[in-house]
């Protein structure tokens, strides 16, 4: 489905003609709020269906600021942001051929750092929006990371057939979603709506904790040599 194809959907469900009571830039909102809320159920469970790669360049630096990088990285943060940083996945050491020579853990705090007995190797953390690492990097480090969505909503007409994303056969929950903030709005709940959304959003959750990949469910992925291959 595309935005125009969720919108009717939306229309249809909340059955409000008055443009005047519920213009089109709420039903837009709504939709990506809708689609927001989607997004960041898929994201909890099963990230790399969102995942992207950015290479962040370091000269002797034990931090990378995300909204003001060396001339040529991607600005991921701050006013000037060119696609904003949703989560951060994993942080890798790159080889120059682009390759990873070793991924390094994440620690919540970065006090951490300067006790280093009670970690297992050097990691990173964020704080605002600086990366800081335990110890200065010359080089490359590879970012993994799921971005804010940047579909337009507004983009409704039929012939804008704006994209969304590869997850057609949930799009339908976009719109069940969306009608929850006109109920809010209204005043009134639709019991059908309502038990519609729970099934649908059962099956989301279904398709996102097996997986994309055939038998992906039904192992646990052992990742000690991502902390200790060093």
């Amino acid at each position: 489905m595309n935005v125009t194809q969720v919108m009717q959907q939306l229309n249809r469900f909340i059955d409000e003609a008055d443009t005047t009571y519920v213009t089109d830039a709420d039903r837009a909102t709504w939709l990506e709020l809708g689609y927001n809320e989607l997004r960041e159920r898929v994201v909890g469970v099963a990230p790399e269906i969102y995942m992207k790669n950015a290479t962040l360049n370091l000269n002797n630096s034990p931090e990378y600021d995300l909204a003001n990088p060396p001339a040529g990285d991607a600005t991921l943060l701050g006013p000037n942001a060119t696609e904003r940083l949703y989560r951060v996945y994993r942080l890798a050491i790159q080889n120059d051929d682009n390759t990873i020579q070793r991924y390094l853990p994440p620690y919540a705090d970065p006090k951490i750092f300067s006790n280093m007995r009670f970690a297992y190797s050097n990691g990173w953390t964020m704080v605002g929006s600086k990366l800081l690492i335990s110890s200065p990097v010359t080089g490359k480090l590879r970012m993994e990371y799921v971005p804010f969505s940047t579909v337009d909503w507004t983009k409704f007409a039929p012939a804008d057939n704006e994209f969304i994303d590869d997850l057609s056969q949930f799009h339908s929950i976009i719109p069940l979603l969306a009608a929850q903030y006109y109920q809010v709005a209204d005043g009134a709940s639709n019991a059908v709506l309502d038990r519609q959304l729970q099934q649908r959003l059962g099956q989301l959750d279904q398709y996102i904790t097996q997986a994309r990949t055939p038998e992906a469910a039904h192992y646990v992925e052992d990742r000690m040599t991502d902390w200790y291959n060093y």
